[in-house]
Parts: structure tokens; sequence; C-alpha cells
């Protein structure tokens, strides 16, 4: 599988921190950051984000940030739910434990 230059992270360069409580204006800013879109809200929550341009690897990113922020969600889990509204109710599912 062939890989862009565009798609490979400078050494040093951090991605943007991934929302603790994540709802949808926050899933548009993210989805709008892996898209290079300067603006989140033209990301519709109620359409498939696959055929708004996100591609896999940039949802394999968004797992990683996710996980990176202790979320346990995976890759299948973004990719069967595909709305913002979806995304939400799994990323809830799989949230940080609060350690409580």
């Amino acid at each position: 599988m062939a890989c862009s230059r565009r798609h490979i992270r400078r050494a040093g360069e951090r991605s943007p921190m991934f929302p603790r409580d994540p709802d949808i204006s926050a899933l548009q800013q993210v989805v709008a950051t892996a898209l290079k879109n300067d603006d989140p809200s033209s990301i519709d929550p109620a359409e498939d984000v696959f055929d708004q341009g996100l591609d896999s690897l940039s949802t394999m990113e968004i797992v990683q940030r996710a996980r990176d922020a202790g979320y346990t969600v995976t890759y299948m889990d973004l990719l069967e739910a595909s709305t913002l509204g979806e995304w939400v109710e799994v990323l809830r599912e799989h949230a940080p434990s609060s350690g409580v």
C-alpha cells in the first residue's frame, strides 16, 4: 500500500488533542482537521463521514488520536458507525475510565 508524503507526520509533529467528552461539534472539528477543512460546521453530522471525503488512513489517524487519549475504540468501531452522531455513541461507550 502506497503512502503519500502528505500523510507522513514529521518527527516531532504532534496531532491536536482528542476531545475528552466527544460531542458533535468536537467531532466536526476532529474530522475537519483530518480533511484539512477550515470550516468544521460544513461537516454534516447526519451524513456518512466517508461520503464527505474521510478516507481509511485519516480514520486510522483519528482512532490513534482517540487511543492516545485513553479511548478503547478500534478502527472497525468507527468504520461501522459512519455518521458523527454514531461516532459520539461509540466513543462514549469506549471512553477512558475516570479512575474513580
